[in-house]
């Protein structure tokens, strides 16, 4: 019987001019020097970003900050993530492999953007006339908020000493 290989190649990720972009990939690749990825929880009415590690589990959304108008290469690894269970249990960034049209129900969903010079999570553009799709591009994260379909947008925050980062309505 002959054995039959997938070969994944590695991942390039353009960072914003802000210094962020959203990642989804349903392979674990490892976080290159500089850059940093972000699973997210909530927690009342903001939502928290918790630095993941040094290994992005497999089928997991994250929120990478790194160096502005930075390409990063991120190389696929076998390696295990210890804390890849919580980070699957807590995330509340979803992401898909390929482009999909999400049903929104009465959830909310917010992709990173910038708008007037400001970084966070806003209504995505590719909401339906509708307004009961959106189109969730392959490969990028989204937040989804479970019954809050009301609030426009979510901004990153860092705290004073850098090691607090959050999102906020």
């Amino acid at each position: 019987m002959k054995k039959v290989f997938m070969y994944y190649k590695a991942t390039e990720v353009n960072i914003n001019k802000y210094g962020y972009a959203t990642l989804y990939l349903d392979k674990a690749v490892a976080v290159p020097e500089g850059l940093a990825a972000y699973y997210c929880t909530v927690d009342g009415t903001t939502a928290v970003l918790h630095e993941v590690g040094e290994v992005i589990p497999a089928a997991t959304a994250v929120v990478l900050k790194g160096e502005a108008n930075t390409t990063y290469t991120l190389a696929n690894t076998a390696e295990v993530n210890d804390k890849a269970e919580t980070i699957e249990a807590e995330n509340k960034l979803i992401g898909y492999a390929v482009d999909t049209d999400v049903p929104m129900g009465a959830d909310g969903y917010y992709a990173l953007n910038v708008k007037d010079d400001v970084v966070g999570f806003f209504v995505p553009k590719t909401v339906s006339a509708d307004k009961t799709t959106f189109k969730a591009k392959a490969n990028k994260a989204y937040l989804k908020i479970e019954g809050a379909a009301n609030a426009q947008m979510l901004t990153i925050r860092e705290g004073a000493d850098g090691g607090e980062t959050s999102v906020e309505s």
